[in-house]
């Protein structure tokens, strides 16, 4: 019997073998890692929110003599319903708000040329001092026009990539609600 023990062992490795193997090991999983970062948070998520609702069930359970599983349905319910309100009231004041700044931009844009000719004839006085903002212009020859078409010039390209600034929101949006349901559902099973 020894010596069919004897014969079995597995050689003993040497201190290169191990350094390479272990450094095998944590690239893998450092590559893994790095290919599943996206998982990771959810998954995390998953087993935070399971972990968190787990006490809440039992006494759910036990306080309306439910089944496990009812009582699961009724707080995932609440808990959908919850967020599905949540997120309509925040896509509504970010609505409104939206709508606030489209149309406190366009009436300022609207109303530009008109307001730098209302400053271009302004007359400050500081002190001692009288600044006409009208003489200076002239003395520079600037033109209210010109600086109105100059502003609305370096303004036109920042509002024509809002378009892009809103579709990028909307499609994080519509990432963030998917991520959501891909939560619940997994953390519901």
């Amino acid at each position: 019997m020894t010596e069919k023990n004897s014969e079995l062992k597995s050689p003993q490795w040497s201190s290169t073998t191990k350094l390479i193997v272990g450094l095998t090991f944590v690239t893998v999983f450092a590559l893994l890692f790095v290919r599943f970062m996206n998982f990771i948070g959810p998954l995390l998520l998953i087993f935070i929110i399971t972990y968190l609702l787990r006490p809440l069930v039992e006494s759910v359970s036990r306080w309306l003599k439910l089944s496990w599983r009812g009582a699961v349905n009724l707080i995932f319910i609440i808990l959908v319903l919850a967020i599905l309100s949540s997120l309509t009231g925040v896509g509504v004041a970010i609505g409104q708000q939206s709508q606030v700044v489209f149309n406190v931009v366009t009436e300022f844009f609207e109303n530009l040329p008109e307001i730098i000719d209302e400053l271009s004839h302004q007359v400050y006085i500081l002190g001692p001092w009288r600044i006409d903002v009208a003489q200076i212009l002239a003395d520079l020859n600037f033109d209210p026009l010109e600086i109105t078409n100059q502003i609305l010039g370096m303004v036109n390209p920042v509002l024509g990539r809002a378009g892009d600034l809103l579709g990028s929101a909307a499609s994080s949006a519509a990432s963030l609600i998917g991520s959501i349901v891909i939560i619940l559902i997994v953390s519901y099973f």
